[in-house]
């Protein structure tokens, strides 16, 4: 999974940069759909990777997954998706000003979706079954 999540974070921050030099809007519209992708990603892997945690952790008899609930987890991963989003709207204006080009929002937008791809490379691995680990 974290494979396919880096490759979906890429494929949102190339089509991201692409967005930002185009003045065609039909391709802008077009490469939209990377974007949606790397949404769609944002909002279910994730939370799929912590489940699959959970349930490793909770048929080891681990204390910590016992005494701290699902839905915190949850929680913590959705305020840190849409972090993102808060950081953005409060520096566009400031980015917008100080460039002079409402492209630069754009443009930090893929510089970020390619740091999520870097960083999704480090998500680690479940033990499986017999002690190796699971992708």
């Amino acid at each position: 999974a974290k494979y396919v999540n880096a490759l979906i974070y890429l494929a949102a921050s190339i089509a991201t940069v692409f967005m930002g030099f185009s003045d065609n809007v039909t391709v802008v519209i077009c490469l939209a759909l990377f974007q949606g992708v790397g949404f769609s990603a944002t909002f279910t892997i994730p939370f799929a990777i912590l489940g699959e945690y959970r349930q490793y952790f909770l048929e080891k008899k681990d204390k910590r997954w016992i005494i701290r609930d699902y839905g915190i987890d949850v929680s913590i991963l959705i305020n840190s998706s849409l972090l993102c989003f808060i950081f953005i709207s409060f520096t566009a204006g400031i980015l917008i000003a100080i460039t002079n080009s409402s492209r630069s929002p754009i443009f930090l937008s893929a510089v970020f979706s390619g740091l999520c791809a870097i960083s999704s490379l480090f998500i680690y691995n479940i033990p499986a079954e017999g002690g190796q680990k699971s992708n």
